[in-house]
This record gives C-alpha cells, sequence and structure tokens, in this order.
C-alpha cells in the first residue's frame, strides 16, 4: 500500500509540473515485490527505504526544452539535499535528454521520475512507443 500511494502522489507531482504542455505521464506498475526485495538486498544493504523506483512513472513531452521545463518545475518544487535522492541531468548515449528526479512522498517512500522526449523513450525502452506517440500526435 505505501508504493501504491506514494506512485498517485507522483503521478499528482507529474500532472502538476506539465499543465499547460502537451505530455503524456507513463504509469508503471509498482515494482514486483520479489524485484524490489532484490534489489534492496543487493544494492541498499536490505535497506527498503532507500529503493528509488518502486513508485515510479515516464512524463513525456514532444521537445527538449520542456523537458528541461518540467525537471526544473519539479526541481524547484521539490528541493532536496537529502544525498539517498537522484537528480539527473544529462543526456543518453544517443544524444536525447534524459532527467531523473526522486521526490520523497509524504509516507516516506522515493517516487522515482524520468522526464524525456518520445525519441528518447524509444531509445530507453521501445516499449509500448507507438501508443506513447499516439498520445502525443
Amino acid at each position: 500500500k505505501l508504493y501504491e500511494d506514494a506512485k498517485v502522489e507522483a503521478e499528482g507531482i507529474a500532472a502538476d509540473a506539465t499543465k499547460g504542455l502537451d505530455a503524456f505521464i507513463s504509469g508503471f506498475p509498482i515494482k514486483r515485490p520479489s524485484r524490489a526485495s532484490i534489489k534492496t538486498m543487493r544494492w541498499y544493504g536490505g535497506f527498503t527505504e532507500k529503493l528509488g523506483d518502486g513508485a515510479r512513472l515516464n512524463i513525456i513531452v514532444k521537445n527538449p526544452a520542456d523537458v528541461d521545463k518540467v525537471y526544473n518545475e519539479i526541481n524547484k518544487k521539490y528541493p532536496t539535499t537529502d544525498p539517498d535522492l537522484r537528480r539527473l541531468n544529462e543526456n543518453t548515449e544517443l544524444g536525447y535528454p534524459k532527467r531523473l528526479i526522486e521526490v520523497r512522498t509524504s509516507n516516506g517512500v522515493i517516487a522515482e521520475m524520468q522526464v524525456m522526449t518520445p525519441q528518447a523513450y524509444l531509445a530507453k525502452d521501445g516499449i509500448n512507443v507507438n501508443k506513447t506517440l499516439q498520445k502525443l500526435n
């Protein structure tokens, strides 16, 4: 229930940050408990509060300028000095913008949001891209 609630909160943050933009919020199911357990043990020494992508989503916008706009908006409204929260502002190997923001939700769970263009999404995941592109057109 914690991760479901965190996901709903993250979706609200994403919706607020994309108001007025042509954007699509790509929901994922929360991370499967078996995968979350493995990842927590391997990467975080068993500390579940460090799991950053149990609640996660992608924010797909049409162009790099909107990627930066959304990233900056969330970063401004949810600043952090928490070393457990990642903020990545970089490009993929193919030169597409990739912005990753982790926020600590009100129940203490970290939620991960990635902001990218459809092209970056295709290069990253290649899954259900046609559906995403159709929703943006």
